[in-house]
């Protein structure tokens, strides 16, 4: 395995997994009828700067949780893994919106840090349809769901680096 690769994986799951610790313990902290909430619907209230303000709290826990993802995503994309071929395949111009919702539902629990990535770090043209829906269905999610999903997420992620030989086994 070329040292570089390994080197580079094992740096972005560090970060990731630094970021995950920090999201999980501020989650910790947050009033649980925050994490029920969807995206959108925090995302439409934050349009009040006072209620930015009182939930500071809970847009810092994501902002970790989304630094994490953009790792995760990096290394996904590196690797080619299956959820990378899945993501791309999803995030495929051709396909309708519905098709796109329904695939994410069905696969959320290791797709989940594609979403995140493209809501902090990619800008799509409003034309991609992809993007779009994805956009859509990410702000139907929970809080709470995202957080499970990233759980999830993190875990076969790190599976498939321990058998890969990117982390020692745990």
């Amino acid at each position: 395995m070329n040292e570089d690769k390994r080197r580079e994986i094992a740096q972005l799951w560090a970060v990731a997994e630094r970021y995950y610790t920090l999201a999980t313990d501020a989650k910790s902290h947050l009033d649980p009828t925050e994490l029920k909430m969807t995206v959108g619907e925090f995302a439409d209230k934050c349009r009040d700067q006072s209620y930015l303000d009182k939930h500071k709290s809970l847009l810092y826990a994501v902002a970790h949780l989304t630094s994490g993802a953009i790792r995760l995503y990096s290394i996904e994309q590196r690797l080619n893994s299956k959820r990378w071929v899945k993501y791309k395949e999803i995030n495929n111009p051709s396909n309708n919106e519905e098709k796109i919702k329904k695939e994410l539902e069905d696969n959320i629990d290791s797709l989940i840090h594609f979403l995140l990535r493209h809501e902090v770090a990619h800008a799509e043209p409003e034309t991609n349809k992809g993007y779009i829906a994805m956009y859509n269905f990410y702000r139907t999610l929970s809080y709470e769901s995202v957080f499970q999903a990233m759980a999830a997420t993190r875990q076969y992620i790190k599976n498939e680096l321990e058998t890969k030989g990117f982390l020692p086994k745990a």
